[in-house]
């Protein structure tokens, strides 16, 4: 009898095992997490070289080289195996040298030597059979890109004899199960079960460059924090190092590392001269404007460039402010443009009528911009003589868009100064009373009203009962914070019966978010 025949026509638990094996030699690693998800749990439990071989398969699924090398030799494989995972360790330590290949133009001895699972000493010699070559110095070597070819599947002819049998043996027998054995019914997969597979495999072809990727953008960190730990910082890291930031700009750590770089370089060039530390200094700043236009939005590439400027023997602070104001043409709302502008205003001496003349102008391109009131809000300290101007700017803008709560913040934060005089308090109420008959149900025209009579109410019993109304028709328009207006009228009607005319004005509490 052949090694698949079985009493009654059912799989064994070595069946099992060869072809979960065959599926890794194969990487088939879709088919082969299906088979292990059908194996009976009976089987499992009295067979524990099936959860080996699965564990080096889930290894395989991530890409772990190490880990699958571990996992590997960990196990003292049985005659029916373990020619099988030999091959499995064959083939995962050519796709690891095949990725190398193909993703490093240089790499350190150390990370060869984890992916192919060699010792160093032997990677050398391997890695010149290649054609690849090793700078003993800075033990890193240089690999030789060559064509993948397709994976050459007749030498596993071998193997798949035993699968050709096990798949004739399993349509011909009948579905009867024991402890230990289990039906072809259970291995064999439905039809919803192959259309999902097909989907997988799609999938997983769709990504496999992605993957690739991946995997070199995870080799390439290694390498750079292994030069970190010893203090190398060789100019090869510190090329991959741009090409990982051009693609993935927030990283803070390689960010990190090449202010380290800088510092080690500033003091070299101390002793040499100031010239190469400025070309140094320029190509970083280039580094930083292609990661904004990757990312014009990302923490680490604004911090960088500033740093690098705050430590140029000659920095030119113009082509900065230049800068800022191209990134706001095109985004107005990126508020990191907004705080490196803040930076950067002082160094260059722009007086303040020029900044507001600007922020004006980005303001009446588009009113509903958070960073430009803000802005606004910190170039300098309001008095009476500006209050009308600011009033008069963000009165405009509400009564273009009232739903726009933007300029409504803006406007609150004008109100808080106390050079808003009565008077004025009073016009303001009277302006919004006509942009409600336009808009009745803006909520934010009827908190402002609330904002607005926070201070009237003082000397006139006639806001209070108008603010009850005004915190009730709130409740209406703005539901989902109902609770919180009616415990704004709940406090303000217990200290009505508390107190007297005389503090009207702590009757109500002015925070209305």
């Amino acid at each position: 009898m052949g090694c698949c025949d079985a009493p009654n026509g059912v799989a064994s638990p070595q069946v099992y095992s060869q072809l979960l094996a065959l599926y890794l030699y194969q990487n088939d690693l879709c088919n082969a997490k299906y088979l292990w998800k059908r194996i009976p749990q009976s089987v499992k439990a009295s067979t524990p070289e099936l959860a080996n071989i699965w564990a080096v398969g889930q290894h395989m699924w991530k890409r772990d080289f190490p880990a699958i090398y571990k996992a590997l030799e960990a196990v003292t494989w049985s005659d029916t195996v373990g020619p099988i995972m030999k091959q499995v360790q064959d083939i995962s330590r050519s796709r690891a040298v095949d990725l190398i290949s193909q993703a490093y133009s240089s790499i350190h001895l150390d990370t060869v030597s984890a992916m192919s699972g060699l010792p160093p000493e032997v990677c050398i010699p391997a890695c010149a059979e290649r054609g690849w070559k090793y700078d003993a110095d800075t033990r890193m070597i240089h690999p030789i890109r060559q064509p993948i070819e397709p994976s050459n599947q007749t030498s596993s002819s071998c193997f798949m004899h035993e699968s050709n049998e096990f798949n004739n043996f399993r349509t011909n027998s009948k579905p009867e199960t024991s402890e230990y054995q289990t039906s072809f019914a259970d291995v064999e997969l439905s039809t919803e079960d192959l259309r999902f597979a097909q989907q997988k495999s799609r999938k997983h072809k769709n990504t496999k460059n992605s993957r690739k990727k991946l995997a070199a953008y995870r080799m390439g960190v290694q390498q750079i924090l292994s030069t970190r730990k010893t203090d190398t910082y060789d100019p090869q890291s510190l090329g991959i190092c741009s090409q990982l930031l051009t693609l993935n700009p927030d990283i803070y750590t390689l960010w990190n590392y090449r202010k380290e770089y800088l510092h080690v370089a500033a003091k070299k060039d101390e002793e040499e001269g100031e010239e190469n530390l400025i070309q140094f200094l320029e190509n970083e700043l280039r580094l930083t404007e292609q990661c904004l236009l990757a990312n014009p939005k990302s923490y680490g590439s604004w911090h960088h460039r500033y740093w690098v400027l705050m430590i140029h023997p000659k920095p030119n602070w113009e082509n900065e402010f230049s800068l800022c104001t191209k990134y706001l043409t095109m985004d107005d709302r990126n508020f990191h443009v907004w705080d490196y502008r803040r930076l950067i205003i002082n160094k260059i001496g722009i007086s303040l009528t020029d900044e507001l003349k600007f922020s004006t102008e980005r303001l009446n391109a588009n009113f509903s911009n958070y960073s430009s009131w803000h802005y606004r809000s910190t170039l300098r300290q309001l008095d009476e003589e500006s209050i009308g101007t600011e009033l008069s700017l963000v009165q405009n803008a509400v009564f273009t868009d009232p739903a726009d709560s933007s300029a409504w913040f803006y406007f609150r934060w004008v109100l808080s100064n106390p050079s808003v005089t009565k008077d004025r308090r009073q016009e303001l109420l009277e302006a919004f009373e006509q942009l409600e008959e336009l808009d009745p149900d803006c909520k934010w025209i009827i908190m402002a009203k609330c904002w607005l009579t926070g201070s009237l109410v003082l000397n006139d019993k006639e806001y209070v009962d108008r603010r009850v109304q005004f915190y009730k028709r709130l409740a209406k328009l703005d539901p989902l914070r109902k609770g919180q207006y009616e415990d704004y009228l709940k406090i303000g009607e217990e200290k009505i019966k508390n107190v007297g005319d005389q503090n009207l004005q702590s009757a109500f509490p002015e925070a209305v978010f």
